[in-house]
């Protein structure tokens, strides 16, 4: 189950580019002698050595608490425990044991999952390098179905993430569009985020590609065209220019949106 994928918003491109401690006096009643109290033994007395000799019986027996010692947060004995039985005596830190392979939420065969456990271990113990070897090396496995390279990718992501690898999240989201596998709300997301850091990163080709990509999701989209109409006119590439921004103008028209001269100079 692939999570924790955090897209970043757009960033767009626009044409004229932040204690106190208290004590109390010991009495100083000198003239009294000390006080002795015989009397019988008190059962519900603290016993914090539990050196008293007690009998245990049958545990339907009513029976005085094996354990009367106030440092103890139990009214059994400790060796009635077993293994496996869910408890721990001394609140230690629990170990995961993995008896099985399985992914929630994704269609993935065994092996891969198997794999994956590996590298989630790696990532709860902060190993990415690790983890990273072994999520590329399952990239790398030219039989991986559609659903299992965007689980894989996932992890890939995850993992660019824990080392601040901007290249490396720009691969791996890249990767997971092209499998298909997004909601189409999902889609948009990623292909906003791509185009933005395409663009942080002077990639102008993969940025086009990019805006291009959110324009062809919305025939109203006159931002995403102006974008990209920009960047084609940076690249000397005036007709494809004049192209995006003559469909930014129909767009905005049809909307009944207010069209700026500049963008009519630009188109024509």
């Amino acid at each position: 189950m692939v999570s924790g994928i955090l897209l970043l918003p757009f960033l767009l491109l626009v044409s004229q580019e932040a204690s106190a401690q208290s004590t109390t006096a010991p009495s100083e009643d000198s003239g009294r002698e000390d006080i002795v109290v015989e009397g019988g033994f008190n059962p519900d007395e603290p016993d914090p050595s539990n050196l008293r000799r007690k009998m245990v019986t049958g545990s339907r027996i009513p029976q005085r608490s094996l354990q009367n010692n106030p440092h103890i947060a139990s009214a059994t004995s400790l060796g009635g425990l077993t293994s496996d039985s869910g408890m721990d005596a001394w609140q230690s830190i629990g170990t995961k044991q993995w008896k099985t392979c399985k992914a929630e939420g994704a269609l993935i065969r065994k092996r891969i999952a198997c794999a994956l456990v590996r590298v989630e271990k790696a990532m709860t113990a902060m190993h990415a390098a690790e983890a990273g070897q072994i999520a590329s090396s399952l990239a790398s496995d030219a039989n991986l179905t559609v659903e299992e390279q965007y689980v894989v990718h996932g992890y890939l992501y995850r993992i660019a993430d824990l080392q601040s690898d901007a290249a490396a999240k720009r691969r791996s989201l890249t990767a997971m569009f092209d499998t298909g596998m997004m909601s189409e709300a999902e889609e948009r997301a990623a292909v906003g985020t791509l185009a933005s850091w395409a663009l942080k990163e002077g990639d102008s080709e993969a940025a086009v590609r990019w805006y291009r990509e959110l324009a062809s999701r919305d025939v109203n989209d006159t931002q995403s065209r102006i974008n990209a109409g920009i960047l084609l006119g940076r690249m000397g590439k005036a007709e494809e220019s004049r192209a995006q921004f003559q469909a930014a103008i129909s767009a905005a028209r049809r909307e009944g949106k207010p069209v700026p001269a500049a963008w009519i100079e630009r188109a024509n």
